[in-house]
């Protein structure tokens, strides 16, 4: 949805988009290091949102990315907030977009946040840090809830290809970025 973030600025804002897909805050390390960080200037907004990939589970063959959100995941976002302050920027915090949550097979709502503990997390560590913080994911929970299933899933991969429940499509992306400005 970042990529979609130009057309709700002002034509004088250049937008860098570091993001990089299937990252969680422990696997988006030697990114950050080598491509984010050099790129920081003073007085720059940098953005920072992770939660889907850290909360992938033991049963996922990726779970390399999984972190706790109440030691690693705050901690790994504590060292992101720390490196940009250090090079004098502006750290934001942003909680992650919410998922597709209704069911595959008979379409009811879930009800349950299952970012819920990563959101958290983010939020404690925000107030702690005094880091500002955009809550997407209240933002974006609340719309797909509303909007009911067919029309939320225009928003996700699923509607594409059945199985992508976290992704945006492009009417997705659009959609969050301009719930998030």
């Amino acid at each position: 949805w970042g990529e979609k973030l130009s057309a709700y600025l002002r034509d004088d804002v250049e937008i860098v988009n570091c993001a990089r897909g299937g990252r969680s805050t422990r696997t988006f390390w030697p990114d950050w290091s080598t491509n984010v960080v050099p790129r920081i200037r003073p007085g720059d907004w940098v953005f920072i949102q992770f939660g889907h990939n850290d909360m992938s589970k033991a049963s996922d063959p990726k779970i390399d990315r999984q972190t706790d959100p109440d030691t690693e995941y705050s901690n790994n976002l504590r060292r992101f907030v720390a490196d940009v302050r250090l090079k004098g920027g502006n750290p934001v915090l942003v909680t992650s977009i919410s998922l597709y949550l209704y069911g595959k097979k008979d379409g009811k709502w879930a009800g349950k946040n299952p970012l819920s503990r990563w959101v958290e997390s983010m939020k404690r560590l925000a107030a702690e840090s005094q880091t500002p913080l955009i809550d997407l994911n209240s933002k974006t929970f609340a719309a797909v809830r509303d909007a009911g299933a067919e029309k939320a899933a225009e928003w996700y991969m699923i509607s594409v290809d059945g199985k992508d429940w976290a992704h945006p499509t492009k009417a997705g992306a659009e959609y969050f970025a301009e719930l998030f400005v």
